[in-house]
């Protein structure tokens, strides 16, 4: 189980393409399934916002089924360099669907 989860709704999901060196013609980095989640962020003042998150995931199939329904997924994250921050959904990971939420916005 995973310390940090995030909860969203599923927008979209695709294909982050592979990356190529352009002087070597080397794959840098291979083809990875992205999802996108709308989430809402307390405020303060007692209102939210509406927030995007794209996570990288294992199985893209898994939230195209998904897509308008709301989850939540336990988030992984690192920080390459100084002031990134990645985050993903750990391997062997699944969504779980918040019962009788729907699409927020």
């Amino acid at each position: 189980m995973s310390m940090f989860q995030v909860s969203g709704v599923v927008l979209h999901v695709y294909d982050a393409p592979a990356m190529t060196d352009k002087k070597t013609g080397e794959v840098t980095r291979e083809e990875k399934p992205k999802v996108q989640l709308l989430g809402d962020i307390p405020l303060p003042n007692g209102q939210a916002r509406f927030d995007m998150i794209t996570l990288t995931c294992e199985d893209r199939a898994e939230f195209e089924a998904l897509k308008g329904r709301k989850v939540t997924v336990p988030l992984g994250m690192f920080a390459p360099a100084k002031e990134q921050i990645i985050y993903f959904i750990p391997k062997g990971a699944h969504p779980a669907i918040v019962e009788g939420q729907g699409a927020t916005p």
